[in-house]
């Protein structure tokens, strides 16, 4: 599966992402959502080319981290 890369176009800064949902512990792994505080952030971290306009005002992010 290719997964298209993105250049980067600025550093993160406090405040720039959230966490709307509860951090949850599954197993190993901890399970949870990263989302940008508003469009604005995102199109200044992530550029022009992801444009979710269409979807909703949100990109979020789902991760799960093994902390073993």
């Amino acid at each position: 599966m290719s997964v298209p890369v993105l250049t980067h176009r600025r550093d993160l800064r406090p405040g720039d992402l959230i966490f709307p949902e509860e951090i949850l512990r599954i197993g190993r792994t901890l399970d949870f959502q990263l989302g940008c505080v508003s469009k604005e952030v995102q199109q200044e971290m992530f550029g022009q080319e992801l444009d979710t306009s269409s979807l909703c005002d949100w990109l979020n992010l789902h991760t799960a981290y093994d902390f073993a």
